[in-house]
């Protein structure tokens, strides 16, 4: 799904540098990868907030599927990076993305989700209650940093 996808972001796109590569992009997957993150981003700043809304919930369901190819995953992954690099994040919760990413033994990205989170608990003016989750925060980045061998 996650071709036909990036090619129809391509065919369908209000760039016309992108809409150029379609035909190519049909034949050659591999170009369709390369600029699925800009397709993406031109389509996204384009959606009605709605739209972006389905999008989004289309997206975290893909998240949840045990289906879902670990491929699949990191480019999921890259994306909401990229999208948060332009100012455009995905309004997607830091602890989903950090799960699959953890799911998908991608400590690095997991490690920054698990940081953010860390930091959203220490920011928010609720740590009294939060000293539960900020504990099982603590020991989530314990077991990241584990994993990366630090």
């Amino acid at each position: 799904w996650i071709r036909r996808f990036s090619i129809e972001l391509l065919r369908e796109s209000p760039s016309g540098a992108l809409r150029a590569c379609f035909n190519l992009a049909q034949v050659y997957f591999p170009m369709a990868q390369s600029l699925f993150n800009c397709a993406f981003l031109v389509a996204w700043v384009e959606l009605r907030p709605e739209l972006q809304d389905s999008l989004v919930s289309a997206l975290e369901t893909s998240f949840r599927s045990p289906h879902v190819s670990q491929e699949i995953c990191q480019t999921l992954l890259t994306l909401a990076e990229e999208m948060e690099r332009n100012d455009n994040a995905l309004p997607i919760d830091i602890r989903v993305l950090g799960d699959l990413a953890t799911r998908n033994h991608v400590y690095a990205k997991a490690l920054r989700y698990t940081e953010l989170q860390y930091e959203e608990y220490l920011a928010s003016s609720h740590i009294e209650q939060n000293k539960q989750a900020i504990g099982s925060c603590i020991e989530a980045l314990i077991s990241v940093n584990n994993e990366l061998n630090y």
